[in-house]
């Protein structure tokens, strides 16, 4: 591929991916925010997840070899409203969405690197980089594979699909010491939806990609940190 389809594919790939994870945040949005306009479907996110697929083929294999490294593989199984909505209850249930914004990132700074190797020349020396270690100055390792998690996710839900009723019982008193009417649980989620809808107001105007990312970080962040 020449030097100048390379750039090209790069930047489709790049304004795909962009409009894509826009749609994806407004899509998860939906599950923290009742009687949302996205909380069943989403005008755009089905038809851009099959657009991101192409996209992605179409980049020379090296780039497609390093974006897998960084987890990109997360991106590259939905394509519908029944996948998606699966997608985004295990992404809800285990806080993982700021994982997902953490690989939005590193594959923003990918594209930028081998887009700057192309630039100088030395293409050829892209696949010759180091493989991604992004624990290096970590005490401890932590897997950060989010499709392996999702499949290990799935087979956990699989074998445990029966739970007896003393189980169900404890689990609903431990999730429910403060009552439905007490006031202390209705200032709680005054604040929670408070907090949704002006968080929310926030992402939608915000023009700038990197931004939204930041700002649902710190929303999803402090809404948690109510029920902590």
């Amino acid at each position: 591929m020449e030097e100048n389809s390379m750039v090209t594919s790069i930047n489709n790939f790049q304004s795909v991916y962009d409009d894509y994870f826009k749609a994806l945040t407004q899509y998860m949005m939906a599950e923290y925010v009742e009687n949302h306009e996205y909380k069943f479907t989403h005008p755009t996110l089905f038809d851009l997840s099959i657009e991101l697929i192409a996209s992605f083929y179409s980049l020379p294999e090296d780039i497609r070899n390093r974006l897998l490294l960084l987890n990109f593989e997360a991106f590259l199984h939905c394509n519908n409203q029944i996948d998606f909505f699966s997608f985004r209850i295990f992404l809800s249930k285990k806080n993982r969405f700021q994982k997902l914004v953490t690989i939005a990132e590193r594959v923003d700074a990918e594209l930028k690197c081998a887009t700057l190797f192309i630039e100088q020349g030395v293409f050829e020396e892209y696949g010759k980089q180091p493989l991604p270690n992004h624990d290096f100055y970590k005490e401890h390792y932590i897997n950060t594979n989010l499709f392996k998690e999702i499949q290990i996710e799935s087979q956990s839900t699989e074998e445990t699909v029966h739970i007896s009723d003393n189980q169900d019982k404890i689990m609903h008193s431990e999730t429910n010491t403060i009552s439905e009417g007490s006031p202390e649980n209705k200032n709680i989620f005054s604040v929670y939806n408070e907090s949704l809808k002006k968080g929310e107001e926030v992402i939608t105007n915000t023009n700038n990609f990197v931004d939204k990312f930041k700002y649902s970080i710190i929303l999803f962040k402090d809404i948690f940190k109510l029920f902590n």
